[in-house]
Parts: structure tokens; sequence; C-alpha cells
């Protein structure tokens, strides 16, 4: 089954490549702005804070590293994101929003992975694991994290949160029928697409992504579409629950951009 999101654009914008990035000094600024807005969320009681008001001071930080991603103010804004997420997530009880925590601090460790909040980020990861009840992939942070910095001051944190993970259970011999709950533990590994206008070619070809293909059988499942814009461009963040491919094809009259996932369906 194939899924087709289309997205219009009010005008052609350059390839990422071709946009200048803004100053640091832009950036600086924009973020004690989102600073200010975070401080004035802060000073309302946790009853008071809305989630119109969260994604205010999300869209805030996500104008920065967006904005100027090489900019000394880039990676502190992606965290404060995971910040925010982890914080509305455990606050609203809402598991998606965990998990778009997590999508965050992965994000960090990707896109700026010698930055000094990686190792706070991945121990994090795991805690949040932790927090789903997903005791394996919180084991299995925690141990990364002892194999990445054994000498790290966090290590005798992610020592001790191993130390609190129940007992693995023996592995059967015989393989009972997948459960539920092992489905929707696989299901909580997420892959989360984003793209903006300004990222994607302007030749009218058709670009196959570079993510490995699922499992023959597999259906992906699209869990959440969010978007947000700043004054350059407007950028569509597709969450799904594993790897697919994907095509994508800039359109004219009108001028639009249109991702064909394949294998995949709305959730």
């Amino acid at each position: 089954m194939r899924s087709i999101v289309l997205l219009s654009l009010l005008s052609l914008a350059l390839p990422l490549g071709a946009r200048s990035h803004k100053p640091d000094s832009w950036a600086r600024t924009q973020f004690e702005n989102a600073e200010h807005l975070r401080d004035s969320l802060n000073e309302r009681p946790a009853a008071d804070r809305t989630r119109h008001r969260y994604q205010q001071v999300i869209n805030a930080y996500r104008r920065v590293y967006y904005g100027a991603p090489t900019s000394s103010k880039a990676d502190p804004s992606v965290v404060a994101v995971a910040e925010l997420l982890l914080e509305m997530g455990r606050q609203y009880d809402d598991e998606k929003l965990l998990h778009s925590a997590i999508n965050q601090y992965e994000f960090l460790r990707r896109e700026y992975p010698g930055s000094k909040y990686r190792f706070d980020a991945l121990l994090t990861i795991g805690e949040i694991h932790d927090d789903l009840n997903e005791t394996t992939k919180a084991r299995e942070v925690f141990q990364e994290f002892l194999r990445r910095y054994p000498r790290n001051e966090l290590a005798k944190d992610a020592r001790a949160a191993l130390e609190a993970q129940p007992p693995q259970r023996a592995a059967s011999k015989t393989q009972a029928p997948e459960s539920a709950d092992s489905k929707q533990q696989g299901a909580d590994d997420q892959q989360t697409i984003e793209d903006s206008s300004a990222d994607s070619e302007d030749n009218g070809t058709a670009t196959k992504s570079p993510v490995a293909a699922n499992s023959p059988g597999k259906t992906s499942h699209v869990t959440a579409i969010r978007h947000w814009s700043t004054p350059d461009y407007t950028r569509v963040a597709i969450d799904l629950d594993r790897e697919i491919n994907f095509e994508s094809q800039r359109i004219e009259h009108p001028n639009r951009i249109f991702f064909d996932l394949l294998n995949a369906k709305l959730d």
C-alpha cells in the first residue's frame, strides 16, 4: 500500500545547500527570545501550561537550529526542544510525546555528535524507555552508554540504572507467537522523516530515499504528521513506526512537492 503526502508551496525555494544560514548573532538573539518564552512558561503553575504554550516555546527553539544549524546556539536549542517534549509527555502522560523526545535526543546525537550534551542525551533516552516500561531497550541504551563513555561522570548513573533493571528472562527454546505487547514494542522504535520545501531539488525528477527497505510484507504506519513554519521555509515531519523507502518529486502549476511513502498507510 502506498500513501502520498502532497505539500503545496507558495513559492519555489532554493535547495538547502544554496541557502545562506543566519549569522551567529541572529541565532543568539533568537535563542534569548526562546529562553524568555520558556521562563515565562515555567513561571506558570503546571496546570496552566497548555500544549499550545509549550508549542510556542518549542517553535522558538526550533527556529534557532533550522535558521542557523552551525551556530553556537543550535545544539542547546535542540536539547531544549527535547526537554520540553519530555516535560510535556510526563505532564500529560502521553507516550507519543515521550517517543518524540527520544527522537529529538537521537537527532542531537546524529546531527551534533560532538555536542557536550550528547552524554546526557543518551542517558536520558534510556531513562525515557524506562518510563515507558521498555526495559529491554532501556537496558540496551544504558549498556551502550557504558561501552561508549565508561569514564564519563554519568557512567555511575548508567550503572545504577542497569542494576535497577529487572532480571532478563531466559530465552525459550520454542518461540511463542508474537504477542500484542511485543508488537507494540516494535512500533515504539519510531523513525521520523523530516523535510522542508527548501530541502528538495528543483529539477522535477523523483528522488528515492536512502533508507533501507522494509522486510517483505511489513507495512509501516504513519503515526503523526507535524509542521511548522519560519519566514524562510515550512518544515513537515512525518512519524512512522518503522523504516521505509520513499520517493519525492517537485512539480509545477501549482508549485508543490509530493512524497510517496512506499508500503505505508495511515495509523
